[in-house]
């Protein structure tokens, strides 16, 4: 519990976030990168395949995601393959804080 608490003072001075914004858990990293591996392995059910373009960048589609560190990094880990593409024709993740979680708890 200190750990936490001094990390998050440490983030505090560093001001790359107005929000006590926790970075996402081990648990949830290992979670995107599952994500990323089906949806790049093609391994997904036939009935799902046009999301699975849309995600990958294949069709015409927008990343929009909250501005919270555990989502940011979600997107990035979980769409890796879409967002490193070079072509003009796949948009970069945007971010909406209209999309973050809003609660009495200023870490969620």
């Amino acid at each position: 519990l200190a750990r936490a608490l001094v990390y998050e003072l440490l983030i505090l001075f560093e001001q790359d976030s107005i929000f006590f914004d926790s970075p996402l858990s081990a648990e949830g990293r290992a979670q995107a990168r599952e994500m990323a591996d089906a949806i790049s392995s093609g391994s997904m059910p036939q009935e799902a395949q046009r999301d699975v373009d849309a995600l990958l960048g294949e069709s015409s589609s927008l990343v929009v995601a909250s501005p919270l560190r555990r989502c940011v990094t979600t997107a990035w880990i979980g769409l890796v393959h879409r967002l490193r593409k070079e072509d003009a024709t796949v948009s970069p993740m945007h971010l909406n804080s209209q999309l973050q979680e809003i609660s009495r708890n200023v870490d969620t």
